[in-house]
């Protein structure tokens, strides 16, 4: 029995190869530098509310004759959230939304679209906290900035930048009585004998600089009482700061001036008050008013 050769069946593969990715031209423009100085020529050190600033950023598809891309920019630190300032003490910065709300380990990202040839300008806030206990000075510190297209949830950087950031801590001082509620402090010396001494009052000293503290006698030194008939009677006493001793007399006061800034806890002070002679003075209650002002820097 003759049998027929079987056809050869020929086996054609065709590998399908897709074309290769055309990368996104991103560029980072227009980045503005991020200068704080806050209010009042700097940041205060001693003020409750914390401060924040708006900077912004420009992303450009730089390709006006390429396809749409999904871009993410990010901002973060160049390193820790921190500038860097006199005796290389350092102010903590965060880096927020436009509208002030933070974000997950100081790290802002932008996602959006870019079309060909189109720019996206993007807001973000640098927010210093309240109350952070540094030196007056400059401080310093950089940004960094990078714009990654986005590839099927891949991030491939194509561009990215740094740029400064700075902010300037204003000379600030805070002068308060240690216990007392308020701002005013009465000494009693109770019955006069000569060379009594009043206990001492503590002031608490907070300054970011070098300070002066300037002491005023409404009487100039002396505890005084007005008779009936209008004759005034005075006795007068020693003042002591910190062991120095204060010249009241002047109409303009006494100033020390003291070394700073001050740790973190403040300066505590003591003021000593001390009677001198009372002599045959006239019987009844003798008064003065003394005001305490703080002064920060060498002025």
């Amino acid at each position: 029995m003759h049998r027929q050769p079987m056809p050869l069946a020929a086996l054609a593969m065709l590998l399908l190869v897709p074309p290769a990715h055309a990368a996104c031209n991103l560029a980072l423009t227009d980045i503005q530098t991020a200068s704080w100085n806050g209010q009042g020529g700097g940041y205060d050190a001693f003020d409750a509310t914390s401060f924040s600033d708006l900077f912004t950023l420009e992303v450009l598809h730089t390709d006006p004759a390429g396809v749409a891309c999904d871009v993410v920019a990010r901002v973060e630190p160049f390193g820790k959230p921190d500038l860097k300032g006199p005796g290389q003490e350092t102010l903590v910065y965060q880096i927020r939304t436009a509208s002030n709300q933070p974000v997950s380990n100081n790290r802002l990202n932008f996602s959006f679209t870019l079309e060909p040839g189109e720019r996206r300008k993007l807001t973000y806030a640098i927010r210093l906290p309240s109350q952070q206990s540094v030196s007056s000075g400059n401080y310093d510190g950089r940004l960094q900035f990078t714009a990654f297209e986005d590839v099927a949830g891949a991030l491939e950087r194509r561009d990215n930048a740094d740029t400064p950031v700075r902010a300037r801590v204003a000379s600030a001082a805070r002068i308060a009585f240690v216990g007392a509620v308020g701002r005013k402090q009465e000494v009693d010396f109770g019955e006069l004998t000569d060379r009594k001494r009043a206990p001492p009052v503590f002031l608490d000293v907070r300054s970011t600089s070098n300070y002066r503290i300037r002491l005023k006698s409404e009487n100039g030194g002396n505890l005084e009482q007005i008779a009936p008939d209008g004759r005034t009677w005075s006795i007068d006493y020693e003042t002591i700061l910190d062991g120095r001793r204060v010249d009241l007399s002047a109409s303009a006061g006494t100033q020390l001036r003291f070394d700073g800034p001050t740790p973190a806890t403040g300066d505590r002070l003591a003021l000593g008050l001390q009677i001198g002679d009372v002599g045959d003075r006239r019987a009844g209650t003798y008064r003065d008013r003394i005001t305490i002002e703080i002064t920060p820097g060498d002025r």
